[in-house]
């Protein structure tokens, strides 16, 4: 079970951020994580944010550095929450603009190139960096899969479609591509987390990085801006994608909300066995 989030108080903050707090408002919340904007009187504007494991996001931007994140400060941890501020950034995201399919695609592959120079070393919530770790964690994810099944909170993938999945993770393009084009990936990458600012991309809402083949991140940047990936990435990248997104649903479900009754992780499973059934078919 996953315990309550717990924040600084505008006391606290006010003390830790050194000025007095005018404005405090929640933008999003959910039970891993709680995002508020944070205004101060001098002007000073934040986007504060406290997580539960297995989110990362202040632990990660504490080790990283590069100019596609933001100014940020860790808080340090708060009756098991991580926290954080980061600076707020008045600039749009690609998701607020009007750009066509060909823009999103090269806005994604602009952001790809710069997420390459990441260090590999940075704190993750999932290697799955070498054909060691990626058949390990296949084989946990099925296992939790099959036992949601057997206890009725998940009703498919049927045994066929899972034995089919396993068949395809083992298959030689995909080993392939977990041991040769793996790095740093976002994992979550959507429009509205590329901002474009003056001096260039900045990318938010590093929740769950991993460590994976690095063009499944433009599946879903196409994906969620309305774009069928498929035409424009390798079978076994979409089909990776697809299965951490399979894997990210069977984790919630069996280990964090586990009395969690509405069909969304359902849901985010079937998307992504049809997703690894298109790859396999390919």
């Amino acid at each position: 079970m996953v315990q309550p989030l717990v924040v600084h108080s505008d006391d606290e903050l006010a003390a830790v951020l050194g000025g007095e707090l005018v404005n405090r408002e929640p933008i999003r919340d959910w039970p891993l994580s709680l995002t508020e904007r944070v205004e101060l009187s001098d002007g000073r504007r934040y986007a504060y944010k406290s997580t539960l494991p297995p989110l990362i996001e202040p632990e990660f931007y504490a080790a990283a550095k590069s100019p596609l994140l933001p100014g940020h400060r860790y808080l340090g941890r708060l009756a098991g929450c991580s926290t954080m501020v980061i600076d707020w950034i008045d600039a749009p995201s690609v998701g607020e603009l009007s750009v066509d399919h060909d823009q999103l695609r090269r806005h994604g592959e602009a952001v790809l190139d710069q997420l390459g120079r990441l260090s590999r070393g940075l704190p993750v919530c999932l290697d799955v960096g070498s054909p060691h770790l990626w058949t390990a964690e296949v084989a946990r994810t099925l296992d939790k899969l099959r036992r949601l099944i057997m206890d009725g909170r998940f009703t498919e993938p049927g045994p066929e479609v899972i034995n089919a999945i396993a068949d395809w993770t083992s298959s030689a393009p995909v080993i392939d591509k977990i041991a040769t084009e793996s790095r740093v990936v976002h994992r979550d990458l959507k429009p509205e987390h590329i901002l474009l600012g003056e001096d260039g991309y900045r990318v938010i809402d590093w929740q769950h990085p991993a460590v994976a083949p690095a063009r499944t991140d433009l599946v879903w940047l196409l994906a969620h801006g309305g774009v069928d990936a498929f035409p424009y990435v390798d079978p076994a990248d979409y089909g990776i994608a697809h299965f951490l997104h399979l894997r990210w649903a069977v984790v919630a479900a069996h280990d964090f909300f586990p009395e969690f009754t509405a069909p969304i992780f359902q849901d985010w499973a079937t998307e992504g066995a049809t997703g690894i059934l298109r790859a396999a078919g390919s």
